[in-house]
């Protein structure tokens, strides 16, 4: 990547917000046993300033063990990538949180009951950029490619 090519936020946060609200598919990157990656994507929602889903499996025990996560949406041309710490989380309250925004969004019916946890990614460092026209994508994304710092 080009020197510099993360100086002053071109992209505004909200920018961001606004594609990790309507993506529909998110991929979370979880560490595996002896540090290897394990990646796929889930359904889940932006609440609370995090990425929030719903999983058991791998990515259950691989956060129990450590907490760093990436998550990156679909997109190539409209790209957020988060790097942060996921946690569990099993607060009837924020599960019930969590299910009132993801039924809607998914039009698919949860309980608190089938939701005992919710896995929850905070950033730490987000980068986002735009790189929609194929005769201009270098000089999109060197205008456009942004990162944020969360304390």
């Amino acid at each position: 990547m080009p020197e510099g090519y993360l100086g002053p936020a071109p992209l505004p946060w909200n920018w961001a917000v606004e594609q990790l609200t309507k993506a529909r598919n998110y991929w979370i990157t979880t560490i595996g046993p002896g540090g290897k990656p394990h990646v796929r994507p889930v359904w889940g929602v932006w609440l609370d300033d995090a990425v929030q889903f719903s999983t058991g499996a791998r990515h259950a025990a691989n956060i129990a063990r450590d907490p760093r996560a990436t998550v990156n949406l679909e997109s190539g041309d409209d790209c957020v990538i988060i790097e942060g710490t996921a946690s569990a989380v099993t607060d009837p309250r924020e599960r019930r949180a969590f299910i009132a925004a993801y039924e809607p969004k998914y039009d698919y019916a949860m309980s608190v009951d089938f939701v005992d946890v919710v896995y929850v990614v905070r950033p730490r460092i987000a980068l986002g950029w735009i790189a929609h026209d194929i005769a201009r994508e270098a000089t999109l994304f060197q205008a456009t490619a942004t990162r944020w710092t969360f304390g």
